[in-house]
């Protein structure tokens, strides 16, 4: 029985510390998968490329799209330059600021 024991005794370190370790990389991640960011929804808006005064009718040349995180942009934010192309701007829009729905003029509309 005392042989038996001394074995007992002799394996159970070991097993321990295979036991531990096997522990250790689980839990290490399971708290990488909790840390890691979510990627956010994203978002497409119009920017104009430079300064773009009232009354000016922008072209693809003056604008470009960017993706920004959703809960970034205004709900009122054109979403592709197809939809400013053309529209006269009812005010002054500088160099990388969000074009809103409501800076553009519809047709017939005047300029004050």
């Amino acid at each position: 029985m005392a042989t038996f024991s001394a074995k007992c005794a002799s394996f159970l370190p070991g097993t321990l510390v295979f036991a531990c370790a096997i522990s250790s990389i689980i839990y290490s991640g399971a708290a990488l998968a909790q840390t890691a960011p979510a990627s956010e929804p994203m978002q497409l808006v119009v920017v104009p490329k430079l300064d773009l005064e009232k009354g000016c009718t922008p072209t693809e040349s003056n604008l470009e799209e960017k993706k920004i995180e959703l809960r970034l942009a205004p709900v009122n934010a054109v979403s592709g330059v197809a939809e400013v192309v053309g529209r006269t701007l009812k005010r002054k829009k500088f160099k990388g600021s969000i074009i809103l729905i409501e800076d553009l003029a519809r047709p017939g509309d005047k300029l004050d």
